[in-house]
């Protein structure tokens, strides 16, 4: 495999096959999509990458994939954690200054963040 630093914190991975994703956090604790690396970037909303790398990881040892709801409004954005069968296993909030208000769904698997169209 090998790497080529964007910035500071990614790093782009090419793993064999079409797939692109780029490490996130010390370490490379996460990786993401091409399509979360782009919302994150027009959102200019880095807190959701740091929140994933505290909240997501921990998480893994117990859920193997995770639905992630986040709907923005008025300033703040509230993540809503699933399983696969649908039961909520945590919440959270995030400040989310002059966003667009809106709907989003993330995957959570094998340690990737993935948009839903990307699922």
């Amino acid at each position: 495999m090998s790497t080529v630093n964007l910035i500071a914190i990614l790093t782009l991975y090419r793993p064999a096959g079409d797939g692109l994703w780029y490490g996130y956090g010390a370490h490379s604790s996460i990786r993401i999509t091409k399509g979360v690396k782009e919302f994150v970037e027009a959102a200019g909303q880095t807190e959701l990458l740091a929140w994933a790398v505290s909240a997501l990881p921990p998480l893994s040892n117990c859920y193997p994939w995770l639905r992630i709801e986040l709907t923005s409004s008025a300033g703040q954005a509230l993540l809503s954690v699933t399983d696969e069968k649908g039961k909520r296993v945590t919440e959270d909030s995030l400040s989310w200054p002059d966003q667009q208000v809106g709907r989003w769904i993330f995957y959570w698997t094998d340690r990737v963040l993935l948009l839903s169209g990307e699922y």
